[in-house]
């Protein structure tokens, strides 16, 4: 009698190896699409709290808060070394960094917290105009790009650079002294501002800026600035940012240098 049965030959060491390796392979790409889609929806959380909370905190300013009540434990304060704010060292002036004072702005914590269980972190100034910044930590850049030293921030302070260009007219009438300022230091010196002229050893401060942001009202004043003389904040350039960054003195910023 005839055998019909059929032998089966199993995979060699070789194909299982090969099997195997593509096997790997697939679910590494697998896990990192998993995880970058993962890190993208935690960074679209951060930005989406951000953007609300500084929604609440202008709704609270314009209602008569004050912006450094919106921010407790302040420990991301900069003020150390030469850290300058409205032509002064920032410990001179109403400046905080910290958490966020959610009791302050009327809203549950636990519906504003970091998905990986930190606390954003918030930097308010009554000078400058009266500022504020919001900082988390970012997983992917601007680019897309997985990151581990990433920042977002939110907010309406600029730094401002010491150096300007443009002339002055000054007049003193008494104890006051008006400052007409040009193009482009219109909109540039806010109340509260410590300035002097270039070569001036002598330094005011704004006590109030016009409503088209061209006089200056100045007190404090050794002498009264010279007409067509070059103005600018007395102290260095700003601060970069309100917010210390986590590993430094220096300031967070977009992207880089994230504050916890």
């Amino acid at each position: 009698m005839r055998n019909n049965s059929v032998s089966t030959k199993g995979f060699t060491l070789v194909e299982l190896i090969v099997v195997i390796v593509i096997l790997a392979i697939l679910a590494t790409i697998a896990f990192l699409s998993f995880s970058s889609q993962s890190a993208s929806a935690r960074d679209s959380k951060r930005k989406t709290d951000l953007s609300n909370i500084a929604s609440k905190i202008n709704i609270g300013a314009a209602n008569g808060s004050s912006l450094t009540s919106f921010v407790t434990t302040p420990s991301k304060k900069l003020t150390w070394g030469t850290n300058y704010l409205a032509g002064t060292w920032t410990s001179n002036l109403t400046y905080e960094a910290g958490d966020i004072n959610f009791n302050q702005l009327g809203v549950n914590a636990g519906d504003f917290k970091d998905p990986l269980n930190y606390t954003y972190k918030m930097g308010a100034t009554t000078a400058v105009g009266g500022a504020f910044q919001l900082a988390s930590r970012i997983e992917n850049d601007d680019n897309g790009n997985t990151t581990t030293s990433g920042a977002f921030l939110v907010g309406n302070y600029t730094q401002r650079k010491q150096t300007s260009t443009g002339t002055i007219t000054a007049i003193s009438t008494g104890s006051t002294i008006k400052i007409t300022v040009s193009t482009p230091l219109v909109g540039f010196f806010k109340t509260w501002d410590t300035i002097n002229t270039w070569g001036a050893a002598n330094t005011c401060v704004v006590s109030s800026v016009s409503s088209d942001q061209s006089i200056l009202t100045v007190t404090s004043c050794g002498a009264t600035p010279a007409n067509w003389d070059l103005l600018k904040i007395a102290a260095w350039d700003e601060i970069s940012s309100l917010i210390a960054w986590v590993n430094s003195w220096s300031g967070v910023s977009n992207w880089s240098n994230p504050p916890y």
